[in-house]
């Protein structure tokens, strides 16, 4: 007597990796829009008019994104990415701040 393959709940089944590539494309690419706007653009944003807007903007573009990548099953883990780039852009903005005012 031979047994059926396992089946996980609900019919799904791992994807050889496929997730992981999906959440380092987004956390790649959201890392990537904030060193390019707080790194290159930092003196046209301080000096702009508008400098608190883009405070805002650039995680709250991130996010709803990522709340659309989220929603498309396959596209979820490169929303997840996207996600937690906010945290490392957050990073990437106080370690510009430092830069640019310390030196």
């Amino acid at each position: 007597m031979t047994q059926p393959p396992y089946v996980p709940p609900y019919g799904r089944t791992p994807r050889d990796g496929r997730p992981m590539t999906g959440l380092l494309i987004g956390l790649v690419a959201g890392a990537a829009v904030s060193a390019l706007v707080w790194g290159a653009g930092w003196h046209r944003i301080v000096e702009g008019p508008n400098s608190m807007t883009w405070l805002v903007a650039i995680p709250l573009a991130k996010i709803i994104l990522a709340v659309g990548l989220i929603a498309l099953p396959r596209t979820r883990a490169a929303g997840l990415g996207l996600l937690i780039s906010i945290a490392l852009g957050f990073m990437i903005f106080f370690g510009s701040c430092f830069a640019h005012l310390a030196g």
